[in-house]
């Protein structure tokens, strides 16, 4: 009884351990082989894919283990060896990457491994091969393993070649940096991401760990310039400790310099306000009676501010130029007056204002980077961008009648170089007119798939899932997919849009 006993360990635990503890176990799989090969030195890593017999197989050029690496490093729980400057040392990634698979195997110079989980033996082997060769017997539990690494690749500028069927595949279209904004000194460096997307994208010598989800509203790339092992967690998906702080200070002083910049140059136009905004409104029109805003209205109105009265600002705010949170930053208070005087003396302008006023009635808003000048209103006023504005309203609608839900929301047009379609303070739901242009050249049946995708896409972050990771990626998917199940017909929405008339207005 009083013997010691060796703990025993259940089938497929390492499996249910090693998912558990990386963020997306799928893409992970890959960042440790590769990142393995990239230590050993490889310039280049070929992936291989059995699917008829569930096998993935990596083979790269580096300069392999020897038998005492392999047994005191490799296959010993906590054990690693790597030369300084090299990507991983936790000695975690053998759990994910060997020992939760039924049957693995390692063929390193002239030693040759078959493992079973957590069991292993050792043998010589006849051949010896350059690099390091390994397969795992993933059967079922990864589908389509290359689109996974291609979608990995993506976020990599590495200088090692990854190989699939004799073609390289391609690396770096969503992570290009170009000039350095920041330095967190003994932690790394920020730069700016010049590819699309959102939140920081963290790298070690150009290959991907993990992206921080931030409430920054463009792309970065932060390279790690010391050795992971001394700032990241075991399974690599995040900072620990100070380096966390540090890296949270950053981005908070990022967002602020950001939030600055947009203030400057965003234009908004509140046309009707959700009904439930009605409290927060009251508090906001004591803020623009006191603001530069104010001015502009007493000057205009011919009266001190102090003399204004809610309803005079009320109708400059509800009826011809709405005012929100982000206020309109312009040096000159001449130059704000003779904008709206003109919004007041411009017949089209109020036409357009009135017809958006009356058809969305639930609450409609424009946000503009540009001034709101002659062009663009009259490029607003088109029939195309109004049939696209009224079917956004109906796909967004549609969409929660399918997932059985009645929001108090509001709709809304953007206009911005990089947006195409955005949530706004998590109520207004706002369409890229300008941007769609070029989508909308296919028949309306066309475009209105094109478009509930879009939507499905907006009410995904309106159901909390903010951010582009596995979660909303998920969610989005099970959401057209009930959309499409309830039976979507394209024809339906092209007749709605068949009633705005072509002389909607006069020019």
């Amino acid at each position: 009884m009083n013997d010691f006993k060796q703990v025993k360990i259940p089938e497929g635990f390492w499996f249910r351990s090693s998912t558990k503890d990386y963020y997306n176990w799928k893409t992970s799989l890959f960042r440790e082989f590769i990142q393995n090969s990239k230590d050993a030195g490889a310039s280049r890593l070929e992936v291989i894919y059995n699917p008829e017999i569930g096998l993935l197989e990596f083979s790269d050029n580096g300069c392999g283990m020897d038998v005492y690496t392999i047994e005191h490093a490799l296959l010993t729980l906590g054990g690693s060896y790597k030369e300084e400057g090299s990507i991983g040392g936790h000695g975690k990634a053998k759990e994910l990457i060997y020992f939760s698979w039924p049957k693995w195997g390692i063929h390193s110079r002239d030693i040759f491994v078959q493992g079973r989980e957590g069991n292993y033996r050792i043998n010589k082997h006849s051949r010896i091969t350059n690099g390091t060769h390994s397969k795992i017997k993933i059967n079922s539990k990864i589908k389509d393993p290359i689109v996974i690494l291609q979608s990995y690749l993506m976020l990599c500028n590495m200088d090692m070649e990854v190989i699939v069927k004799d073609s390289v595949l391609t690396q770096g279209s969503r992570s290009i940096r170009s000039e350095k904004i920041y330095e967190i000194p003994g932690l790394g460096d920020l730069y700016k991401n010049e590819a699309t997307g959102y939140g920081v994208h963290v790298q070690v010598n150009g290959l991907f760990m993990f992206t921080m989800s931030t409430v920054l509203d463009k792309s970065y790339i932060f390279n790690i310039t010391q050795p992971s092992y001394d700032c990241l967690n075991s399974s690599r998906d995040g900072f620990v400790g100070e380096w966390q702080d540090k890296f949270s200070k950053m981005v908070g002083e990022i967002a602020i310099d950001s939030e600055s910049t947009k203030l400057i140059k965003e234009k908004v136009l509140y046309l009707n306000r959700i009904k439930s905004q009605t409290t927060e409104f009251d508090e906001a029109l004591q803020t623009v009676k006191d603001s530069q805003i104010g001015d502009a209205i007493a000057a205009f109105s011919n009266c001190n501010k102090e003399d204004l009265t809610s309803e005079q600002i009320l109708e400059w705010m509800d009826e011809d130029y709405a005012i929100t949170e982000s206020v309109i930053n312009i040096e000159s208070k001449r130059v704000l007056q003779v904008l709206v005087k003109a919004s007041k003396q411009t017949r089209s302008f109020k036409s357009f204002i009135n017809w958006y006023k009356k058809t969305f009635e639930e609450g409609f808003v424009i946000v503009s980077e540009l001034e709101f000048d002659r062009k663009t209103i009259k490029t607003l006023r088109y029939r195309t961008h109004l049939q696209m504005s009224y079917m956004w309203r109906d796909l967004v609608l549609h969409v929660f009648d399918v997932l059985g839900k009645k929001p108090n929301i509001g709709f809304g047009i953007i206009e911005s170089e990089t947006i195409e379609a955005q949530l706004r303070d998590g109520k207004y739901f706002l369409l890229n007119t300008i941007m769609q242009e070029e989508k909308c050249k296919d028949t309306w049946e066309v475009y209105a798939y094109k478009l509930m995708l879009v939507a499905c896409h907006e009410v995904t972050h309106y159901l909390n899932y903010t951010y582009h990771n596995e979660s909303f990626l998920n969610t989005f998917e099970e959401i057209v997919w009930k959309v499409l199940q309830k039976g979507f017909d394209p024809k339906y929405f092209r007749r709605r849009v068949r009633k705005i008339k072509r002389n909607m207005f006069n020019n």
